[in-house]
């Protein structure tokens, strides 16, 4: 399922369980609102219950469907601790993506999503010095790997879209053939 909405009324909130649940179907899962900010984690975990690097980021600007545009890594302790809390109990196999709110009055998390997957942008953790990507193949192939989760925080993802002008018989050769010349 996807699509969240941030509702400030009663019959806003039933408005929208409307138009979610005419889209995608029932059940709908409400979430009480949660002043703070948001973090991801993107993380490995090796099938046994045990983590095998995570890189944690706070997003900075989001799309307006709650999306990362630009995200910055952060090392937060509580974080960490709960993802490895995460592995062990689900002693998950592979990539993982946690989306997490901070309370701002408490500093208390609250789990909002987790993905069963790397993220899109899981190369904002190679360029963090973590290759999450690298360590699963090994893992698959029987290799040793690194398991270390340390790398710099304030290293900056931004997320770009780039337009391209070219001739339409490109697209057509593209198109028709798979490449383009």
């Amino acid at each position: 399922f996807y699509e969240a909405y941030k509702v400030k009324s009663r019959d806003d909130a039933i408005k929208q369980f409307y138009n979610i649940s005419a889209k995608w179907g029932l059940p709908v899962i409400a979430q009480q609102f949660i002043e703070g900010d948001e973090y991801n984690l993107i993380g490995l975990g090796d099938g046994k219950g045990n983590e095998m690097g995570a890189v944690a980021t706070k997003k900075m600007t989001i799309t307006n469907q709650g999306k990362i545009w630009t995200n910055v890594s952060i090392r937060n302790e509580k974080i960490f601790a709960a993802a490895q809390k995460f592995v062990q109990a689900t002693k998950w196999g592979g990539g993982f993506e946690l989306e997490i709110m901070m309370e701002a009055r408490s500093g208390e998390l609250y789990l909002i999503e987790i993905n069963p997957r790397f993220p899109a942008w899981i190369y904002m953790a190679t360029g963090c010095g973590i290759n999450l990507c690298e360590r699963l193949v090994k893992l698959l192939i029987g290799q040793e790997y690194d398991t270390h989760s340390d790398y710099e925080a304030g290293k900056t993802l931004i997320r770009y879209t780039a337009e391209m002008i070219k001739s339409i018989t490109d697209l057509e050769t593209l198109s028709i053939n798979g490449e383009s010349k």
